[in-house]
């Protein structure tokens, strides 16, 4: 029964994906289906996920597979996702770019025009 509701749950979000492109749909549903926490979300491809004191250069094969990845602006730390601020190895310079990337986004969004 559990091979066949995620089945069901990737020919959904597939067919999802290709009728609405709208960014934040699929993750959202899949993220809903796959009963992802709410610092987390769903996605078609989850391999690869940076864990806390990682190097942020680390090459590894992506193999996807739909699962639950952090948030953007969140990152794996013991199995959980915490706020990248909460994540001790990371770099001073990489958290300013975090920063700048994470403002650019909310002033892009369209709540705020």
């Amino acid at each position: 029964m559990d091979s066949q509701l995620f089945v069901f749950a990737f020919v959904l979000a597939t067919c999802i994906w290709q009728v609405q492109p709208v960014q934040g749909t699929i993750p959202h549903i899949l993220g809903f289906v796959l009963g992802c926490p709410a610092d987390e979300t769903g996605s078609l491809c989850a391999g690869c996920e940076r864990v806390c004191g990682e190097d942020a250069n680390i090459k590894c094969v992506r193999i996807c597979s739909p699962g639950c990845i952090c948030k953007s602006g969140w990152i794996r730390k013991d199995g959980d996702c915490v706020k990248m601020d909460e994540c001790s190895g990371l770099e001073s310079r990489e958290k300013n770019l975090i920063e700048k990337s994470s403002k650019y986004k909310a002033n892009r969004s369209p709540a705020s025009h």
